[in-house]
């Protein structure tokens, strides 16, 4: 889509909509990605960066993020900070097959009609976060719960929820100067071919002379380029992504974690718990028992 690196891709699993808390504290960080599904990132706690393509965006908890499916984007802990998140992601075509117009104006403008000083951050005020906290509590809840007639509570919580959002951008068109600028995200093609590769084979063992060598530069080059142009050594990048992988099969499987742990690459359970809380801030149990809600 658009050019995006293949290997930055995430979420790939086919679904209409997801709805849940992310927490990110300790050592966790994520490289830039994209998806073919539209998000809404709400911080519920804490504080953190945003980067979406060229912009920058320092949040703090109440703040509320659009994106849309074609933005490069990450979040970050920064200053030794921590920070929550209620995420909803959602395809457009699944959860509105017909028609996205209401009271003559398309709800999903917000993702897609914008200006060149579009901010993709809103910072409601208090009684507005109230509101918003409560559509995010009974959208979890639903979510969660799967009562009888939960998807289409959760569709028209969505579209509350879009609605206020499109009332504060139709307030704020001329887009408040939220963010700053930061270098086009692009990558060289040599560091293009090394993320693509990195994304077929990151469960492999993958040795950086000989990845050098099968793309005819020089290992000392491959490395600085890949450093320079990612952020992320060889070698943290491939534990990102395993950690990354591993995290969506918590979340979203039944998998014992050995089985995961082997999934992503790990051969040794010990070793796949070391790795996965020096990234996360927490062990693999203590992650899925958050994210399923079994505190």
């Amino acid at each position: 889509m658009n050019g995006l690196p293949e290997a930055l891709k995430t979420f790939r699993q086919d679904f209409d909509i997801r709805v849940f808390v992310d927490r990110n504290k300790g050592d966790w960080h994520m490289p830039m990605e994209w998806h073919t599904s539209l998000e809404i990132f709400m911080c519920t706690a804490g504080s953190g960066r945003y980067q979406i393509g060229e912009k920058w965006y320092e949040f703090e908890t109440g703040d509320i993020f659009v994106i849309n499916n074609g933005e490069l984007h990450k979040s970050e802990i920064y200053e030794n900070g921590a920070f929550d998140a209620f995420i909803v992601m959602f395809s457009p075509e699944k959860m509105f097959p017909q028609n996205t117009m209401i009271d003559g104006r398309d709800i999903l403008d917000v993702f897609y009609n914008r200006t060149a000083a579009f901010s993709h951050m809103y910072r409601p005020t208090p009684q507005m976060q109230e509101v918003y906290g409560r559509i995010s509590d009974l959208m979890l809840q639903e979510f969660e719960e799967k009562k009888e007639g939960y998807k289409s509570a959760v569709k028209s919580l969505l579209i509350w929820l879009l609605i206020e959002l499109n009332r504060q951008y139709m307030k704020d068109e001329d887009g408040t100067a939220l963010y700053t600028v930061s270098e086009k995200v692009k990558h060289k093609r040599i560091i293009s071919e090394v993320l693509n590769y990195v994304d077929q084979h990151y469960r492999e063992d993958i040795v950086l002379g000989e990845l050098a060598e099968k793309l005819y530069v020089n290992q000392s080059y491959l490395s600085r380029e890949f450093k320079k142009e990612t952020g992320y050594s060889m070698v943290k990048f491939i534990a990102n992504r395993r950690i990354r992988e591993a995290r969506t099969l918590l979340r979203d499987t039944d998998m014992l974690i050995t089985e995961i742990a082997t999934e992503v690459g790990y051969n040794n359970i010990t070793h796949f718990n070391a790795m996965f809380k020096k990234e996360t801030g927490v062990s693999p149990k203590e992650f899925r028992n958050k994210v399923k809600g079994n505190f």
